[in-house]
């Protein structure tokens, strides 16, 4: 037997039916091989083997961590300062003779004076501090129909034409006088209504040595600061006590 592989010089490739059959389904052809098929060859793949990957492992690098220092605070003693006293320099001011004098603490001599007496020519102005209380400025004019004064004063304060006695002769304070502002009211007659009555400016005579202006304590009142003109006759308070004036002469009465 043949194979037959040309129909009519046609080539088994290019023949697919012969009378409507399938070539596939022609394999004979007068007892001979038609078109024999050409088997096809399997081919088993080759499996190319994926190597087996170990996955590289990633290390997260452990973070040092620096632990955080709260640094110890420094803490500076807190130093309470020593105050530094400076002395207050105590100044002997020097008083001019036209101011208003100081009014000093009370005190029977000021402390470091002593009161001496002091000579003021005739028809002079003058001007000296008291030993008294209230130990104010004393100030005036010396008449012409006398020779002068003789005054007590201190000679460590302010003064004008008062000449120190020479030697010093230190005067007696018992037997001085002082002269000094008070508020007093008048009545002509009633001491009651003297107490209740309006104040007006007077001034006492009084002790040297009494440290206060005081009704109680005076030995005449005068309307000056001089005390050189005596208070008319009358009753005088004030406020607390009274006292009555008969011919210049003071009498203490009581409370009012």
């Amino acid at each position: 037997m043949a194979t037959i592989s040309k129909l009519n010089d046609v080539l088994c490739a290019n023949i697919s039916k012969v009378d409507d059959v399938l070539k596939a389904n022609a394999s004979k052809w007068d007892d001979n091989t038609f078109c024999p098929q050409t088997p096809t060859q399997t081919i088993t793949p080759t499996v190319t083997q994926t190597p087996s990957v170990t996955p590289t492992k990633t290390v997260t690098p452990t973070k040092t961590v620096t632990p955080s220092v709260t640094p110890t605070k420094t803490v500076t003693p807190s130093v309470t300062p020593t105050n530094t006293v400076t002395p207050t320099k105590t100044t002997t001011p020097t008083i001019t003779p036209t101011s208003t004098p100081p009014i000093p603490t009370p005190t029977a001599t000021p402390a470091g004076q002593k009161c001496v007496e002091g000579t003021i020519p005739k028809e002079t102005e003058y001007s000296y501090y008291s030993c008294c209380y209230p130990y104010g400025q004393i100030t005036g004019t010396t008449g012409s129909e006398i020779t002068g004064y003789t005054v007590c004063y201190f000679p460590f304060s302010a003064s004008t034409n008062v000449t120190q006695v020479s030697p010093e002769v230190e005067c007696i304070l018992s037997a001085l006088t002082s002269c000094c502002e008070i508020q007093l009211g008048y009545d002509l007659n009633d001491p009651l209504t003297a107490c209740g009555a309006s104040p007006s400016t007077y001034y006492i005579s009084q002790e040297c040595e009494v440290l206060s202006c005081n009704l109680s304590g005076a030995l005449a009142i005068y309307t000056d600061e001089y005390c050189t003109i005596l208070a008319d006759d009358g009753q005088y308070s004030d406020g607390t006590s009274y006292g009555s004036v008969v011919g210049g002469v003071f009498t203490f009465g009581g409370l009012c």
